[in-house]
């Protein structure tokens, strides 16, 4: 039997960074989260990149480490 597992992509806005060492904690919050694959935090964009996890895992995460996260509206469009 094979068994293929589909891993999504999300990009997370985050709000209430104001330093490289804010992403840095973010992007370690999200890494260690329940099915992360891979986790960048891009300080300049202020977005998250996120290859697994589910995405209610992946804000409440940000939401752990003193920031705010949502799915930019393209990422809604999408769906």
């Amino acid at each position: 039997m094979l068994i293929v597992l589909i891993v999504k992509t999300v990009t997370l806005q985050i709000d209430g960074m104001t330093c490289a060492g804010c992403a840095s904690a973010v992007q370690k919050s999200l890494a260690a989260a329940p099915g992360v694959e891979s986790a960048t935090v891009n300080f300049i964009s202020k977005t998250a990149t996120v290859t697994g996890g589910a995405e209610a895992e992946l804000i409440a995460a940000v939401k752990a480490t003193g920031y705010t996260a949502k799915l930019p509206t393209h990422n809604r469009e999408a769906e």
